[in-house]
């Protein structure tokens, strides 16, 4: 079990992972991120469409924010709604071409990123790195990879 002060110093390191996830939206060339791009991410990690709630559960966000957002990207041509075959209420999202492209050149610019400030990182670091991190989010409730995939999703910062 871990003791208050190892705690205490995760805590500390935790509270400086938000300045990291910032640095990373601001390295990335401008446009790369676009608002609402971690629900493009989420959409790109399935092999299934998914239904607004899910989107909106898997990120822990209210279902007004994601509304908003789903509706700057179907805008862009990014993602497309169709009717659940399951429930005609209901409507299934998925990524175009265009946002399938979007998510991979934001994937790829964040990647770039990342391998640029761990260039003098040991891979065996990284990969504890990432398997700690895992197990945090686990402890926590947080599904690797949004609940679809065990690799890691990039995020944005949404305005």
């Amino acid at each position: 079990m871990a003791t208050r002060e190892a705690c205490r110093h995760l805590l500390t390191e935790l509270e400086g992972i938000v300045g990291v996830h910032r640095g990373l939206a601001k390295a990335v060339p401008p446009g790369s991120l676009p608002p609402g791009s971690a629900v493009l991410f989420v959409l790109g990690r399935g092999a299934e469409p998914l239904r607004a709630g899910r989107v909106a559960e898997l990120l822990d966000l209210d279902m007004s924010v994601v509304s908003r957002h789903l509706a700057h990207l179907v805008e862009h041509g990014w993602v497309t709604r169709r009717p659940d075959p399951r429930d005609g209420r209901s409507v299934l999202l998925g990524l175009t071409p265009e946002g399938r492209a979007v998510v991979d050149r934001a994937t790829e610019s964040c990647l770039a990123v990342i391998a640029e400030r761990l260039a003098d990182w040991p891979d065996e670091d990284a990969e504890r790195l990432s398997e700690l991190l895992g197990r945090l989010k686990a402890g926590f409730g947080v599904k690797a990879g949004f609940g679809h995939r065990a690799e890691p999703v990039p995020t944005a910062v949404s305005h």
